[in-house]
């Protein structure tokens, strides 16, 4: 099964779902506290930690994603968070950090969009 992983990070929670590309099936899912504002690596660090434990627990393996999405508030331009108020954040590359640690493709992308 093809499957990728799929963040909403808020200022409040970050939702994380393991989703099926070929039906848009939601796997498995489940949300922690933001604790914002934080630093980018802090915060990045508990996405990562989670989806680990998500991944754990559903027996889907993060390394067995395809790609993991991120949405978030603010001004998103190519991988990176120009300007978020709702974390405290300015010019964070969170696609890049994000795969560094996890080994994954990231796409960032502002969650109007």
């Amino acid at each position: 099964m093809r499957y990728c992983i799929g963040v909403d990070l808020g200022g409040t929670s970050v939702k994380i779902g393991f989703v099926n590309i070929d039906n848009a099936e939601i796997l498995a899912s489940g949300s922690i506290p933001t604790n914002a504002p934080r630093e980018a690596k802090a915060i990045a660090t508990d996405i990562v930690k989670y989806t680990k434990r998500l991944a754990d627990e559903s027996g889907y393996a993060m390394e067995g994603a395809l790609w993991m999405g991120v949405a978030t508030a603010g001004i998103v331009k190519n991988g990176t968070v120009l300007a978020a108020t709702n974390l405290g954040w300015n010019n964070v590359p969170l696609a890049m950090l994000l795969s560094r640690m996890t080994g994954l493709q990231v796409y960032l992308a502002n969650d109007a969009n």
